[in-house]
């Protein structure tokens, strides 16, 4: 094998690396933002207990969801639900415009 060719590999094995790692790790990176950029955004506790993506087929599943009341409110959640899932139609993704989500199952509101 030439050495450009061995190269060309390697670089191939190495991204082919990377994404597994990635796809890996999805996760629990949506679980983290959401968690955190949720609450910042909504200014009260959110919660995600588990989430998972299968980037392939564009479907998100989030399990124990749960959204916070404000202080001085009640200390039940204003929200919560055991699973939530959904899955987006892929080529909404590379533009600018809308993402479209193509299905939406609430699992024990």
């Amino acid at each position: 094998m030439k050495r450009v060719g061995k190269i060309f590999l390697g670089i191939v094995i190495v991204l082919a690396v990377l994404l597994v790692v990635a796809l890996f790790f999805l996760g629990p990176v949506i679980k983290g933002l959401a968690n955190t950029v949720g609450s910042q955004l909504l200014g009260v506790p959110v919660e995600i207990k588990d989430a998972s993506v299968r980037p392939l087929s564009g479907t998100v599943r989030l399990s124990g969801v749960r959204i916070g009341n404000p202080e001085g409110y009640s200390e039940s959640p204003l929200f919560s639900l055991a699973e939530m899932r959904f899955a987006l139609d892929l080529s909404s993704l590379r533009g600018n415009g809308p993402i479209v989500i193509k299905e939406l199952a609430i699992i024990e509101p």
